[in-house]
């Protein structure tokens, strides 16, 4: 499981524009394309907040204040990214 996520997460990152689909039902843990002037372009939600423009994708960013940054959801490329299993994480406690 490991491996095949870094597969999914570098071919993503080396090619963002390939992947992805716009207007997704986005879901915290799945990679977020951003737009070309960002860097790093992809990147993984860690939550997803309604506002009154939409639904707002949040994740990690330490040159921000909070060390949060929010994209709306609708002006994003997202897909799943397969995750580590709950029970795989018990193993290695």
């Amino acid at each position: 499981m490991h491996r095949t996520a870094l597969q999914t997460f570098a071919a993503v990152e080396s090619a963002p524009d390939e992947h992805g689909q716009a207007g997704r039902h986005v879901r915290p843990g799945d990679l977020v394309v951003l737009h070309p002037r960002e860097a790093p372009r992809v990147r993984v939600a860690l939550d997803i907040r309604q506002g009154s423009d939409g639904g707002k994708v949040i994740f990690f960013d330490p040159g921000a204040s909070d060390c949060q940054r929010a994209f709306l959801a609708s002006r994003v490329s997202t897909l799943p990214w397969p995750t580590v299993p709950a029970a795989s994480l018990l193993a290695l406690a």
